[in-house]
């Protein structure tokens, strides 16, 4: 077998233009730009830096950085009534009111909101608000997919999810009451971060989940749904 180890130790000089042959051998395969040098490969460095979406408060957006991260995944969390759901629909009205091209998304599993609350209160354009209310006839692992793939379009500058708490697996829904169902849910949601992380980062959307105050379960049987998020606010 043949050996990978170098007959001489390469200079610095040497090493770049082998790494870049590659990359460009890589690139030209894939017809994009998929690996390079940081230095100089100026869309490799576009994706380590991280773009905003202002929230309503400036303080939030002095300790986040600039306010919710695009290209990364955010849980909300608190107590009940604590202003979650709130703080993301004013989010989305600011963002919309100073970018007449700013879209949003939203999959409501809780089926508490009106259509007076988002668009009165909030003055939420429902032209560029894109409303996924869940529905138990097509499933909770069907909307998600479908939601990807409205993602997966480019299109949606944020979108969110209210809440975590009612994504109920088909599975469980299907079971009766007595019958006794761990972690499926914390395992379905640990699945869709794991296949969105990817697809988020991709599109630079601002995604945002609700979550309520919960004891973890699903530490005790997979990935725990939160240490798969990059950022946390506490409403």
């Amino acid at each position: 077998m043949a050996s990978i180890v170098p007959e001489k130790k390469m200079s610095l000089k040497e090493k770049l233009k082998v790494l870049d042959a590659v990359a460009s051998k890589t690139n030209k395969q894939f017809g994009k730009t998929v690996m390079g040098r940081i230095g100089k490969t100026p869309e490799i460095m576009d994706k380590l830096i991280i773009k905003f979406v202002k929230t309503p408060s400036s303080r939030l957006n002095r300790d986040l950085g600039g306010g919710i991260p695009r290209g990364r995944c955010t849980i909300v969390t608190g107590d009940p009534d604590s202003g979650k759901t709130s703080l993301l629909l004013e989010t989305i009205a600011v963002n919309m009111e100073e970018d007449p091209d700013f879209t949003a998304g939203w999959l409501e599993s809780e089926h508490s909101l009106e259509k007076n609350y988002i668009c009165e209160t909030f003055k939420i354009d429902p032209d560029r608000f894109f409303f996924i209310p869940l529905d138990i006839k097509v499933g909770t692992e069907k909307t998600l997919d479908i939601v990807e793939g409205l993602i997966s379009t480019g299109a949606v500058d944020m979108f969110c999810i209210n809440s975590l708490r009612c994504l109920v697996p088909d599975k469980e829904r299907e079971k009766d009451m007595s019958s006794e169902v761990v972690a499926s849910q914390a395992r379905m949601n640990a699945k869709m971060m794991r296949k969105w992380t990817g697809t988020v980062a991709q599109y630079d959307t601002a995604f945002c989940v609700v979550q309520h105050m919960t004891t973890a379960i699903g530490v005790m049987y997979g990935d725990c749904l939160e240490d798969m998020y990059s950022y946390r606010i506490c409403a």
